[in-house]
């Protein structure tokens, strides 16, 4: 019985973590809008459209490779670029809970776009939400959207360590005086279809 109790316990409490979004303000409520003047783009993901299954995780059917980006029109004086993919449909949840699938630091400021698939030399990884430092694709119970977001970070950012967690909020509010510029592009995944 108190085994059960427990275990109900667990997935009560789970749940409501899971699918609260506390506090957490939005990455977009905590920078500047006038910041948003990056222009981000994919020939793999068109902005607003479905995912296709080839950046999905394999257990729905995907190859869960990452997929190409592009970025454009950052002001002068970049020190390097970051990129964060998440997800904030429950049961992940908004702002610092959202889910992570995809994080990369300290981008040279001289790359502009990264392959389908391809990885850079001497960059930094964040952690996901299943605790991998890899690019994990879309892989929800139902449908759910994905948004990435490109940092301009200015030169005195400092150094990203790999394994560190940040979502697009958290990072956000840690370097929100380092950002000078940013851009997001989004997508959704229904494993219905």
């Amino acid at each position: 019985m108190k085994g059960r109790l427990f275990a109900s316990l667990l997935v009560l409490t789970f749940a409501f973590d899971g699918c609260s979004g506390g506090s957490s303000k939005s990455m977009e409520s905590i920078v500047d809008k006038s910041k948003s003047t990056l222009q981000v783009s994919s020939s793999s993901i068109q902005n607003g459209a479905e995912i296709d299954k080839k950046y999905v995780c394999k257990s729905k059917g995907g190859s869960d490779i990452s997929p190409q980006l592009n970025w454009s029109g950052a002001p002068q004086g970049v020190g390097s670029y970051a990129i964060i993919m998440d997800d904030e449909v429950a049961p992940c949840g908004k702002g610092d809970k959202a889910c992570v699938h995809w994080a990369v630091f300290n981008i040279p400021s001289t790359v502009t776009s990264l392959p389908e698939g391809k990885s850079i030399e001497g960059v930094a990884y964040g952690v996901t939400y299943n605790g991998k430092q890899d690019y994990e694709g879309p892989c929800p119970p139902n449908r759910h959207i994905y948004n990435i977001t490109v940092y301009a970070l200015d030169a005195k950012a400092p150094k990203i360590s790999s394994g560190v967690k940040f979502t697009r909020s958290s990072f956000a509010k840690k370097y929100k005086d380092h950002i000078l510029s940013y851009g997001t592009i989004s997508g959704s995944f229904d494993p219905s279809k």
